[in-house]
């Protein structure tokens, strides 16, 4: 239940106050939120039907494709899946230190990127009008800082048995 309101404030930070303050991208917290629980928890299938349920409440809330943003997150799913049969991707809650959280803070700006051009293949135009541009190599920095804050974030309220 608690992960349920922690979404819902992410989508409405995300549309209303982190683009405007900061000039981050549309969208770019709620898929590092995405790709964060992913690499927190690991791909299981609790974890990805509660992803896809957060999809589903972003595509309705801001009038996306139906199905653009969840094939956008099943695709970033597939490529860790693939990745993680040939180099051993270590998931934060199995190890739970902070090179492995440092780590995947480096990896999930990546990812993010990989995100955003598969949701722009999917969906040309969304009913807002907006389109995402070519992440700057600037952003990758504060994505990878925003991702390090966010598996904190998972990995607080975990040891609090709160998710």
């Amino acid at each position: 239940m608690f992960l349920f309101f922690l979404s819902i404030l992410i989508i409405f930070l995300d549309f209303v106050f982190i683009p405007s303050l900061t000039g981050f991208l549309y969208g770019s917290l709620s898929s590092l939120f995405l790709i964060s629980l992913i690499l927190y928890f690991g791909i299981r299938k609790n974890v990805v039907v509660a992803c896809l349920f957060f999809c589903i409440l972003v595509e309705l809330s801001l009038g996306y494709k139906f199905g653009s943003y969840s094939a956008s997150f099943l695709f970033i799913c597939l490529l860790i899946l693939l990745i993680s049969r040939f180099i051993n991707i270590p998931t934060v809650k199995g190890s739970g230190n902070i090179l492995t959280i440092s780590i995947l803070s480096l990896a999930a700006p990546f990812l993010n990127y990989v995100f955003f051009v598969v949701f722009n293949y999917i969906d040309e135009r969304n009913l807002l009008g907006l389109r995402y541009e070519i992440i700057d190599l600037a952003y990758l920095g504060y994505y990878a800082l925003e991702a390090f804050l966010i598996l904190n974030a998972i990995k607080l309220l975990d040891a609090q048995k709160r998710i």
